[in-house]
């Protein structure tokens, strides 16, 4: 009798079915943070969540496009696109062409439409670097044709987002891809001088920044200057303290209201924690955990190497970005402004990880298709033998 793999029904469709779900809540999410902000700023409490729920159309869109292209037909692309999105990350840097908000210019504006070229090079960068890491898989160890070329493409996209400035994109974007390298089976002595060099620049740009270095210190002491550079991390953990075990109610929340700075954006896991309590806040981190955990999967049954590492990339950087939020906004780490997947409102961010996801799903569905040798039989992985 044939073993079946049921790859293409369950972690398939399990994967979907999170990233619905994902949506929805991070919509519902969405509002409770925004509606505050959108009556203040906009006079339209709806204001916030209308744009989102585009943006989630938009992306859900975007997302069965990669999956019906497949992830196969756009390595043919991956070079252009991250052309493509190197030289929107240098454009937002020309005076005149980039749109500066909140003293940092991260945004492109063409016609209608406003989006943020940092989000979009980490799909472009997980697509290439895929697309290249499989190309070289003899090569990988060799400083000439491994290190030096990864080290460039990655710190150059790095370097125009920590330009922006945005570091904690650039982190992102950087342990990303060292994740990545390291499933390539890099040599751990490459992968160490990865890591230095990432450290030590990392460690020149805090000290060249005084905004930086006052994350640093309300890290370390957060209890110094609660109404001065602490006081974001002071409501934040407020916040946690209302919402107790089981929160005060979907849209209950008063920190949101004038208290807490960016509520509907980086701090909206705060949000969760008031509202929901630890049960929702622990809920949110376990679905989001659980999709990282089936890319994984993804990638120990994806047919081919360039699958494998896609599938790395996607669940590193959904874990990667997930712990640096909830991270700075519970005080374990220092606050970095990133946005926590699916929950923080941004159009490019949320259309950026349903790309990421398209790309997962594009994996999965080849995997579910190619057949395995079983006993002496071709076994195709939804069943049967050829």
């Amino acid at each position: 009798m044939a073993r079946h793999h049921f790859l293409y029904p369950s972690t398939y469709g399990l994967l979907i079915s999170l990233v619905v779900a994902l949506v929805i809540f991070g919509l519902l999410v969405t509002y409770s943070a925004s509606f505050p902000v959108g009556e203040m700023f906009h006079g339209n409490p709806h204001y916030y969540i209308v744009r989102q729920s585009i943006y989630a159309g938009l992306g859900l869109l975007a997302m069965a496009g990669v999956v019906m292209v497949g992830y196969r037909r756009l390595r043919r692309l991956s070079f252009v696109i991250t052309l493509a999105c190197v030289a929107s990350l240098a454009a937002v840097l020309v005076p005149g062409v980039g749109e500066m908000r909140n003293g940092a210019t991260r945004w492109l504006s063409i016609g209608p439409l406003e989006f943020q070229p940092g989000e979009i090079a980490k799909v472009g960068l997980v697509l290439y670097m895929s697309a290249w890491l499989a190309g070289r898989r003899n090569e990988i160890k060799e400083v000439g044709s491994g290190l030096l070329p990864f080290a460039l493409v990655v710190g150059l996209v790095a370097g125009l987002i920590v330009a922006e400035p945005d570091m904690g994109t650039a982190i992102v974007v950087g342990a990303v891809a060292v994740a990545m390298f390291f499933a390539a089976q890099a040599p751990w002595t490459h992968l160490m001088a990865v890591l230095m060099a990432g450290g030590l620049a990392s460690f020149l740009l805090v000290l060249a920044q005084d905004y930086r270095l006052s994350r640093i210190h309300t890290f370390l002491w957060p209890d110094r200057d609660p109404l001065g550079e602490g006081y974001q991390l002071a409501q934040l953990l407020t916040a946690f303290r209302l919402g107790g075990l089981t929160g005060q109610g979907w849209g209950a929340g008063q920190q949101k209201l004038g208290l807490l700075p960016n509520a509907h954006t980086d701090g909206v896991f705060a949000v969760v924690g008031e509202e929901l309590g630890l049960v929702g806040a622990v809920a949110l981190l376990a679905l989001i955990l659980i999709l990282a955990a089936l890319g994984l999967k993804i990638a120990l049954e994806s047919p081919d190497s360039m699958g494998r590492f896609l599938a790395v990339g996607v669940s590193s950087w959904l874990a990667i970005q997930t712990i640096a939020n909830v991270g700075g906004v519970t005080g374990l780490l220092p606050l970095t402004g990133v946005p926590l997947p699916f929950f923080s409102y941004g159009g490019s961010a949320l259309v950026s990880i349903l790309l990421g996801i398209g790309l997962l799903l594009s994996v999965a569905r080849e995997a579910s298709k190619a057949p395995t040798l079983v006993g002496g039989a071709i076994e195709v992985r939804w069943g049967g033998k050829v």
